[in-house]
């Protein structure tokens, strides 16, 4: 049955140097995560391109994703769950446009260079000034 949907696989490496190209031929990405991932990259420049995401509340992605604000979400492992947000996505553009703009300004301002650049400075200070101490 799945073969004869619109669903595309797509393995993406070194060659494929234009990744905002990608993403925006798609409608949604799937971040079906089924463990404790720590730091959620793909979703992230997903997100970044302007592309709605739905997600797996588990690792990262509970961190993340806010359901229907910057992602749709469902429980890792559940199939229906999964269908349902996909269809929900597929029935109201007004709210994948919505999330869509949410999430790619909150990439913006909490991801861009300047930010983590500085939370990773902070980090190495305050690890220096620790073990200084200890």
């Amino acid at each position: 049955m799945c073969q004869t949907l619109p669903v595309e696989f797509l393995t993406v490496s070194n060659q494929n140097r234009d990744l905002v190209a990608i993403y925006r031929q798609h409608d949604a990405l799937l971040y079906t995560a089924e463990w404790d991932e720590p730091f959620a990259t793909v979703p992230l420049e997903a997100m970044a391109c302007g592309l709605p995401v739905i997600g797996a509340r588990i690792g990262a992605g509970r961190e993340l994703f806010r359901h229907g604000e910057n992602a749709l979400t469902y429980a890792p492992g559940d199939p229906l769950e999964l269908a349902s947000r996909i269809q929900e996505l597929q029935m109201q553009p007004a709210l994948r446009c919505q999330m869509a703009e949410t999430a790619q300004a909150e990439v913006q301002s909490k991801y861009n260079e300047t930010i983590v650049v500085d939370q990773i400075e902070n980090y190495l200070n305050t690890s220096i000034e620790i073990w200084q101490h200890t």
